[in-house]
């Protein structure tokens, strides 16, 4: 070790060229923070300037020039090893946990790599295996696994987690190459899975829904909803109104939903109130009943994102409103129409009745490659996106935050 290495931040007020000889502190990646730099020399160092910070309130601060949390910035090939890791099956894996998850990865970093993973890997280069439940019996933890292979980036991998009732004890992703079969690395995924959905969820409102919106209606105060509200704001941040519509309204509203920027105003309201004035609406609910009560009336709203239900006997919405979501006055998204069949229960009563047929809805790959696609959803009154969660996103955005460690090399453009 020992290199003279450049900062690659330049931001405003960071000390950009700044040299650094020094990266034995790799070692306390999690503790206070690692050095993340690339060479002087290198083809990294000549990566287009970072967007601004001020865009995410989770960005990190540029303060930390030499921290993990300096998310823009990459390491040298080879330097992955100090990471830490294990030696498994001929090779060392790296094992990167919560607290280097939340240093490492920002929300901003998760939306350029989807977008941009999906916009240059074609259809067939991206493979999406439907999500697997195991079970043992009642009282006994199940175990979920989502599997993808992403050949443009030279992948494959996913997630697995375990639940019993609500609760998630444990969720972990790993990545292989594709190229050799071994595994490059192990990673605590609980706040990686929120960032692939949140990520996932942006690109979904900014492919479908007005460039100008002026409130958001987000329905859950469950830990994905902070993310979420936080990744619509990203995208769109006309935005001046955030309303919350939760199961217990005594609660209140949320410390991190009081916090927003003084711009945004903030309101507890019912459905009701909520569907009469929002542009756009979120649902992250576990509810087996739809949140948004029949029959009522949503003269402004343009987009929906329905992500709470991954299972057929859940459902945030009622049959009327997902008809409206279905064309010719409405367009539906997926993130995977097949997995969509096995898991959308939004819409299982008019799969069932023939009224809908998933293999003619786009998913969010197909929307992103296909001009027609994309200009066919402007031309709806209300669109909506519905999010399963697949084992695709989390692939792309692990191997996202593997390239920014230096352990994946393979080009975003390819």
């Amino acid at each position: 070790m020992g290199f003279p290495a450049r900062c690659q931040c330049r931001r405003s007020g960071c000390p950009t060229g700044a040299e650094v000889s020094d990266l034995e502190a790799l070692g306390r990646l999690g503790k206070e923070g690692s050095y993340v730099i690339a060479n002087s020399e290198s083809s990294e160092s000549r990566r287009p300037a970072a967007s601004p910070s001020s865009a995410l309130p989770d960005r990190p601060n540029c303060a930390r020039i030499h921290s993990m949390n300096h998310s823009r910035a990459t390491m040298m090939p080879g330097e992955s090893r100090d990471l830490g890791g294990i030696e498994f099956a001929n090779t060392r894996i790296v094992l990167l946990r919560e607290s280097q998850v939340r240093n490492c990865l920002s929300l901003a970093d998760a939306l350029d790599d989807v977008r941009t993973a999906l916009t240059h890997c074609p259809i067939e280069g991206a493979v999406n295996a439907a999500r697997v439940r195991v079970s043992q019996g009642r009282g006994k933890a199940w175990l979920h696994t989502l599997r993808a292979g992403l050949s443009c980036w030279g992948v494959a991998g996913g997630k697995d987690y375990t639940s019993i009732g609500f609760e998630t004890p444990a969720m972990w992703t790993t990545v292989f190459d594709a190229a050799t079969g071994l595994p490059l690395a192990l990673i605590e995924a609980d706040r990686l899975s929120r960032i692939r959905t949140a990520a996932v969820a942006a690109l979904a409102t900014d492919l479908l829904a007005p460039a100008r919106l002026a409130c958001l209606a987000h329905f859950g105060a469950g830990k994905i909803s902070k993310m979420l509200v936080q990744s619509i704001l990203l995208v769109r941040p006309s935005i001046r109104t955030v309303l919350l519509i939760r199961r217990d309204d005594s609660k209140g509203i949320p410390d991190w939903l009081a916090k927003l920027k003084p711009a945004i105003a903030v309101r507890l309201v019912s459905a009701e109130e909520a569907l009469s004035e929002a542009d756009v609406v979120t649902t992250a609910t576990n509810s087996l009943n739809p949140v948004i009560p029949a029959g009522i009336p949503a003269p402004r709203l343009r987009h929906i994102n329905l992500i709470g239900s991954n299972h057929l006997k859940r459902r945030e919405i009622d049959r009327d409103f997902a008809l409206r979501c279905l064309r010719p006055d409405g367009y539906l998204v997926a993130d995977d129409p097949q997995q969509a069949v096995l898991e959308a229960g939004d819409f299982a009563e008019l799969a069932y009745a023939g009224r809908l047929d998933w293999s003619g809805i786009p998913s969010l790959h197909r929307l992103v490659r296909d001009p027609e696609k994309l200009a066919e959803s402007r031309e709806s009154r209300l669109t909506a996106f519905k999010s399963v969660g697949i084992g695709l996103m989390d692939l792309i955005v692990a191997a996202g935050l593997l390239r920014r460690l230096g352990v994946l090399h393979s080009s975003l453009a390819e």
